[in-house]
């Protein structure tokens, strides 16, 4: 009951992970007797989450999470209802290698307490942990959830052991009620028709970014896209592949009013954001515990994302706020966004936004849905979250 309150809950908007029409990429997972339907990549491509719904109604999923390697850790865990998604106090299922244990995450350090499989948050007929072609595997079976809205939250690290610090963390809400593509049709036999007169139609392209002109003091920027409906633009430029390291800056037109660049606990949600909050050249820290002012002030080294120095600049009549060798996922970082150039911070936004940002090409979209031709339409995470979010500062 608690799950299914949380679920209705307004502070949680669905984010369908399900391509329109309700299809999924396909899942080639075979371990022992079990299959499963679906797919997706999660934890910047270390790890897939496999699914098979057998009964909708009832609730009843099949889940398995995959991760690369056999080394290390990694977890499924399901968070408190009254967190919105939080890790604290989530009760986890962690595998190492073969090894299973159940935990209560009731702080941020260990020891965690043991949980019982019966005390678990969600219901479920077994859990298990295997290792496979080299890949640690963690099977959930007859999990009883909202199929079409589950929050669930991953985390892992490849080499170190549990209960070392994640390397990877992500939060969901999934849509689960999904079918697997349908194969191409293959092609009439016979002689093929004849080609249509005139110019092919040009492919359709994915939203590409455009390069960037923005140099604020030492720091050039490679890229851009807009924001806020062409009212704000994002700046960057990777300075370490290998280490996920980005420069940021967020640029408004004008030097009035306030200018935030947000760091969710979960894609597109505003509550429980850490955000960076720019006027003119004055910068504050502060945390979104709830939907309304005032906001507790942060500490750079409380921050969700680490980063080596943060500015507020005026250049050119424009409000800028830089973020200097952020960690970012760079193939999806999840960040949220708000502006008003008429009143001051905490003042309700005049503009908002929640993007999913592919920051190591020039793309600023990836795509979310499973359906390679979805992807001009991702960039937003969820039909509804825009909506949502726009009545979130308050």
């Amino acid at each position: 009951m608690m799950l299914k309150a949380f679920l209705m809950s307004p502070l949680l908007p669905a984010i369908a992970y399900a391509a329109a029409g309700g299809n999924c990429t396909a899942s080639s997972l075979e371990v022992g007797a079990m299959s499963y339907n679906c797919t997706k990549s999660i934890l910047g491509g270390g790890a897939a989450l496999h699914w098979t719904v057998p009964d909708a109604d009832g609730g009843s999923v099949h889940l398995a999470v995959e991760k690369t390697g056999q080394g290390g850790w990694v977890a499924l865990d399901f968070s408190d209802p009254a967190s919105s998604l939080k890790m604290i106090g989530a009760h986890a299922i962690v595998a190492k290698g073969s090894e299973t244990m159940m935990l209560n995450l009731a702080s941020r350090t260990s020891p965690f307490p043991a949980v019982n499989a019966s005390d678990m948050r969600v219901e479920f007929s077994s859990a298990e942990s295997v290792v496979q072609d080299g890949k640690t595997i963690i099977m959930v079976s007859g999990a009883m959830v909202n199929a079409t809205e589950f929050p669930v939250i991953f985390g892992a690290h490849e080499s170190c052991t549990w209960p070392c610090q994640h390397s990877a963390k992500e939060y969901h809400v999934l849509d689960l009620v999904a079918e697997p593509e349908p194969e191409p049709e293959s092609e009439p036999e016979g002689e093929p028709e004849g080609e249509p007169e005139g110019e092919p139609e040009a492919e359709p392209e994915d939203e590409a970014a455009m390069e960037s002109s923005l140099v604020v003091g030492s720091t050039s920027y490679k890229y851009t896209a807009d924001l806020l409906g062409g009212q704000a633009f994002i700046h960057w430029v990777v300075t370490d592949e290998a280490t996920g390291t980005v420069d940021l800056a967020l640029m408004k037109t004008g030097a009035e009013g306030w200018l935030a660049l947000g760091m969710p606990v979960a894609p597109g949600i505003m509550v429980g954001a850490h955000a960076i909050v720019a006027e003119g050249t004055e910068l504050q820290f502060v945390h979104l515990e709830t939907l309304s002012a005032p906001f507790p002030a942060m500490s750079t080294s409380d921050l969700r994302v680490e980063f080596a120095d943060a500015s507020a600049v005026v250049q050119d009549g424009n409000t800028i706020v830089t973020v200097s060798a952020a960690k970012l996922p760079l193939g999806g970082a999840s960040l949220i966004f708000g502006m008003n150039s008429g009143c001051a911070f905490p003042c309700r936004h005049s503009a908002s936004d929640g993007q999913m940002l592919a920051l190591s090409a020039p793309s600023t979209t990836i795509d979310t849905t499973g359906d390679a031709s979805g992807r001009r339409r991702a960039s937003l995470l969820a039909a509804g979250m825009l909506a949502w979010f726009c009545a979130a500062f308050v």
